[in-house]
This record gives C-alpha cells, sequence and structure tokens, in this order.
C-alpha cells in the first residue's frame, strides 16, 4: 500500500461536540438485552500490510451486518472489516468508533498509522474501533465505468487548485455529470442502493451492539465523517453518550444539494 495523504481535518484539528451523555439506565437495560442476541467480534492478528503501517498494537475482526436494511424479512448479510487500537490505559473505558470521510475513503489503515496520536488526545483509556465503509476498500465496492479511458474523461471536467467564484459550481456540475454516469452503469444500479449514510450509520449501531458494552455510540468523524456523526445523532438520539464531528460538512447543503 502507498503512503497514505492525510485529510485537512487532521491538520485543523476543530472539534464540535454534537450531543452529549443520555447514559440512563433503561439505556444500560437495552443494551443488555441487545447483548443476548449477539455474539460479539473475534478479533484476532491483523495481516501483515496493515501491521507494517500500524504506530502501535492492533486487532482486526469481522462483523455480518444485514444487507439491506430496508429488506425486513431478509436474511442476506454483508461483512465489515474492523480494526481495533486497544486502549493502552486497563480496563478500558468503552470504544470510540472512528470515520476518516470521503465518502470513500478507507478506515483501518487510518486508525493504523494514527493510533498512537488518537490514544493520546482521547486519554489511552478508549478502544479505538475503524472499519471500512460499505463502498471502500473491499466492502460492496463497484466500478461506475467500463473502462481507464472513459473512466478518465469524466474525471477530466475536475480542476482543483483554482479557486475563483464559479469553481465551486463547476466543481458541483463535474460532480453531477459524473454521478449521472455511473448511475447508468448496471453494477451501480445493483450495489448503489446498499451504499449510503444511512446504511453506514445502521452498521455502526451494529458494531456499538457487537463490542457488547453498554449500548452507547461513542463517535469521532472527520470531514464526510461529520456528516455521518449528525445522522448517527437523528437517527439514534437516545443511543448517544459523545460524538465528536472534526472539520464539519454543512449537513443541509450535503443532503439537500444546497
Amino acid at each position: 500500500m502507498s503512503s497514505l495523504r492525510l485529510p485537512s481535518p487532521f491538520q485543523a484539528a476543530t472539534l464540535a461536540l454534537a450531543a452529549t451523555a443520555h447514559a440512563a439506565v433503561t439505556h444500560q437495560a437495552r443494551a443488555q438485552a441487545r447483548a443476548d442476541t449477539t455474539s460479539g467480534i473475534q478479533w484476532q492478528p491483523c495481516p501483515a500490510d496493515i501491521n507494517a503501517v500500524a504506530a502501535l498494537d492492533v486487532e482486526c475482526g469481522t462483523l455480518a451486518v444485514p444487507l439491506d436494511y430496508t429488506a425486513v424479512n431478509s436474511t442476506e448479510t454483508l461483512e465489515l472489516s474492523l480494526l481495533r487500537v486497544p486502549a493502552v490505559k486497563k480496563p478500558s473505558k468503552n470504544s470510540i468508533l472512528f470515520n476518516f470521510g470521503g465518502p470513500g475513503a478507507e478506515a483501518r489503515y487510518t486508525l493504523a498509522q494514527l493510533g498512537d496520536m488518537l490514544q493520546a488526545v482521547t486519554g489511552g483509556e478508549h478502544d479505538l474501533i475503524a472499519w471500512d465503509p460499505r463502498g471502500t476498500a473491499k466492502t460492496l465496492t463497484f466500478s461506475c465505468f467500463a473502462n481507464e479511458t472513459i473512466r478518465g474523461a469524466y474525471n477530466s471536467q475536475f480542476t482543483y487548485g483554482n479557486a475563483s467564484n464559479v469553481a465551486r459550481g463547476q466543481i458541483w456540475a463535474a460532480g453531477k455529470n459524473h454521478a449521472d454516469a455511473c448511475a447508468e452503469y448496471p453494477e451501480a444500479q445493483e450495489r448503489a442502493p446498499l451504499i449510503g449514510t444511512t446504511f453506514t450509520a445502521r452498521d455502526a449501531m451494529q458494531i456499538v451492539d457487537a463490542v457488547e458494552e453498554d449500548g452507547l455510540l461513542r463517535y469521532w468523524g472527520f470531514s464526510y465523517g461529520t456528516d455521518l456523526g449528525t445522522m448517527l445523532a437523528a437517527l439514534f438520539p437516545d443511543r448517544v453518550e459523545k460524538v465528536i464531528i472534526d472539520a464539519v460538512f454543512n449537513p443541509n447543503q450535503y443532503f439537500y444539494e444546497r
């Protein structure tokens, strides 16, 4: 794997608290009920390529989640790939989930590389967990184009590093052209409905259940991960302990194309 270019949120390091504690006894009771229905995650040594970039000891695991959350009676599942940086100080005070943005960025390698820094800034008392979201790495990915020539033609519409009063509109229009072309591709039509922020948010809560702690979410999202954080807080307000949104997107603009 080539060296990772870190996104600007790590340079900005701007923290904003989006949701705070709701750790009532009733929540703990519901968490215990949920824990009885899950077998948890079996953490194992990570592959050599991940260990090679890891700043601290890391562990890897998988978790089967519903493939389609809208298909209530379906038994089809999707396997998520996860990585954990165990707490430096024991015992752990529950887990923090991370998303590093994109959308489209993998997460396991990034957490492995930044594990020492993130343990330091979170106090070293938490297990840190990231998973490769749907549509990234090897998780339900697909190609929008038949070959690299067609892909290059669409990508050439994007012009970066040319700030002006029209650059934002040009990039937005190019993005729409790219998305419209992608929507016509058969593989995209099959898999794209299974990829999105609402499904990713539900995957996150599956992880919260599977770690078998108190059933509450602790989450830190960067860039696009801030939109995921606001979605989590909106969908599951009674299950949020803390959500940090860092380098914030405007969720109204993102979700409503404003």
